[in-house]
């Protein structure tokens, strides 16, 4: 392994001085940005405090934490000095640039920074996802759905990190998250991220019964094939709507069109209500 000391003292002294790193335990010192990240602390990371960071947590001139937020939470809970180095002219700007280029974010992360700066869209999301924890394994399902990106062919991911994200329709998505809830409750069927795409593609259509379709998904007995077998989406909502239709005559009002092209592609005829077509679909 290459070192160093074999250099001098005189060599090192031939560089510039940049930044002077202060230690200090008095943490009510420093201030936070609205773009910070929400502060979680595992033991993990209180045991490294304990042994000590290598890396000072960075600070501008008013002493507002640009880096290292989380160093410094878990250094004042366990009562340990943190180290930290001021640079002159960072703001909030700094902030947001450097959070968003950590690898380690997670897509939550980019949720609560722009909730946190103010953003109202990204403040109603946040909300609706803890709201709904426990029903949910992932932040993404309910992004994907508050922008009708159920097909996967494009995802919220990017709209989510680059702060454009808005709601299709906030209020029906808050009305099919409820029902999710109640699907799940009457049926027994288990969560999984499919399961709750397909049920969102049928909960768009105008003319479904939605308590038609928990009592036939129970009638029909198509629970365990909804949480047991790895269907892919297609054939999942495939599944609900021929449980849906068992005993309607094709032709009658409540009666789900629906057909497999040459492709093997679900295509559902049956229209969706106003609020769920795009801009293409309304022409």
């Amino acid at each position: 392994m290459r070192t160093y000391s074999h250099l001098s003292q005189q060599q090192f002294q031939n560089d510039n001085f940049v930044n002077q790193v202060f230690i200090t335990k008095n943490y009510e010192q420093f201030t936070f940005s609205k773009f910070n990240r929400n502060v979680v602390i595992t033991k993990q990371f209180l045991a490294q405090a304990k042994r000590g960071f290598i890396s000072p947590i960075i600070v501008n001139e008013n002493l507002m934490v640009i880096d290292g937020q989380h160093r410094l939470k878990a250094s004042e809970q366990i009562g340990v000095p943190i180290t930290y180095i001021v640079i002159n002219g960072l703001t909030e700007d700094d902030v947001r640039a450097m959070n968003t280029n950590q690898n380690k974010w997670r897509y939550k992360d980019f949720i609560e920074s722009y909730a946190n700066s103010g953003d109202v869209e990204y403040a109603k999301l946040i909300e609706l996802i803890n709201r709904n924890t426990g029903h949910y394994t992932s932040a993404t399902v309910i992004a994907d759905i508050a922008v009708d990106s159920t097909d996967r062919t494009v995802t919220s991911s990017k709209l989510i990190k680059t702060g454009k994200f808005k709601f299709m329709n906030y209020e029906k998505l808050v009305e099919f998250l409820d029902y999710f809830k109640l699907f799940k409750e009457k049926t027994g069927v288990r969560y999984n991220r499919t399961l709750c795409y397909s049920l969102y593609t049928l909960f768009k259509l105008k003319d479904i019964d939605l308590d038609r379709l928990i009592k036939k998904v129970i009638t029909c007995q198509v629970s365990d094939d909804l949480t047991f077998n790895n269907t892919n989406m297609a054939e999942s909502t495939r599944k609900m709507l021929e449980a849906y239709n068992h005993h309607i005559k094709q032709g009658s009002d409540i009666y789900l069109d629906f057909h497999i092209n040459s492709r093997g592609v679900l295509v559902i005829e049956s229209p969706k209500h106003d609020w769920a077509m795009n801009e293409y679909e309304k022409e």
